[in-house]
């Protein structure tokens, strides 16, 4: 497999979770029934997740395969740069919009605020979002040095069974997560899985045939079944179904929430697959695909415009969507531009700290 190109296809994949994130954000400023349309759709951090795990399933374990250090200093820059970012966060978005909201803060507080933020103690909407990946990243090096003795099954028993813990037992650190690190490592394990499968039949999708519509759609259809098990309560086969499932719940993340994710994700990529060769020509296709190649820094700015427009709405307590609409399409309109200069001509001029922050390593291409 040639490493000189990234890989197309993962970076719509992964476009398509950042452009499901920053809608979900913004719907909630829009008619409740956008609002909830939106909302019930949301699947991005689940598509986060398994792009990540694949990454590592596919990129890196080739690099590990050929060389563990090297490897693993790629997952820790990763895991590094995701802290960066995090602090930048804290600094230019979180803390300004903490200290509007608490006028009589004094310096003890402010100092406070700042260590727990430091530490991930703070779940704080958005800024609880990366915190996750770091630990995914840095037990990564492990992830892989256990498929290479054991190989996947093993590290899926154990995936499971922490993610058991995790439901029975949550860990307590700072605030209640909103997003329990046990819980949802399950996607990027998953994801890692998939990875190294591809890998090993040498395409993107690896379950991608001509076949695929059909059974793509059987599978939505059986996500959708799961999603929807309690509106079926005179089926005695769905309410036994449902009693050994759990109802659906993403807030915490039980097993129900779990399959639906992982159907829906499974639905989207083999779509994308099967169309590829079409739609990849398409303009709004590569767009979701720069999106997804620097995804960071699409989340970066989406953080920086989404905190300053809550304190914009605090300050003017505006009630109606006009400045969140505005505000939304600000956010699409500079996302596209900085974009599209940095992948043109940008990357020759913006170096040094921004680059490697917010640039992309390049990752082999397969068959899609």
């Amino acid at each position: 497999m040639a490493q000189t190109v990234r890989d197309d296809l993962i970076d719509f994949l992964r476009g398509l979770a950042i452009c499901d994130m920053v809608l979900v954000h913004y719907a909630r400023y829009g008619p409740r029934l956008l609002n909830k349309v939106v909302v019930y759709h949301d699947s991005a951090l689940e598509g986060f997740l398994l792009c990540s795990g694949y990454s590592v399933g596919v990129y890196v374990r080739t690099v590990y395969l050929k060389s563990s250090g090297t490897a693993t200093r790629t997952l820790l820059t990763q895991a590094l740069r995701l802290v960066s970012v995090q602090y930048l966060l804290i600094v230019t978005a979180s803390l300004p919009n903490w200290l509007v909201r608490e006028s009589s803060t004094q310096g003890s507080e402010i100092v406070r605020f700042l260590a727990r933020s430091v530490l991930f103690q703070n779940q704080i909407g958005l800024m609880h979002i990366l915190p996750l990946f770091v630990p995914l990243f840095l037990a990564s090096p492990i992830l892989l040095a256990l498929e290479k003795r054991w190989h996947f099954g093993p590290i899926l028993v154990i995936s499971a069974l922490l993610f058991v813990w995790g439901s029975e037992r949550p860990i307590v650190y700072g605030d209640p997560a909103i997003f329990p690190v046990l819980l949802w490592q399950t996607y990027f394990v998953i994801g890692f899985g998939v990875g190294v499968w591809a890998t090993r039949v040498a395409k993107t999708i690896p379950w991608s045939s001509h076949k695929t519509p059909f059974h793509a759609f059987g599978v939505l259809m059986l996500a959708l079944a799961i999603r929807h098990l309690r509106v079926a309560p005179h089926l005695v086969e769905w309410k036994s179904l449902s009693a050994s499932l759990g109802e659906f719940s993403r807030f915490p993340l039980n097993v129900t929430g779990l399959l639906y994710g992982c159907a829906v994700w499974f639905f989207v990529a083999a779509i994308a697959s099967w169309a590829w060769s079409v739609i990849s020509e398409y303009s709004a296709t590569k767009a979701v695909a720069l999106a997804g190649r620097y995804s960071l820094l699409v989340f970066f700015i989406h953080v920086l415009f989404l905190k300053y427009l809550e304190l914009f709405r605090l300050r003017l307590d505006d009630g109606n969507s006009y400045l969140a609409y505005s505000w939304f399409a600000a956010n699409c309109l500079a996302t596209l531009l900085l974009l599209y200069w940095y992948e043109s001509r940008g990357r020759s001029v913006a170096g040094g700290i921004f680059a490697w922050l917010f640039g992309k390593p390049k990752m082999p291409r397969m068959a899609p």
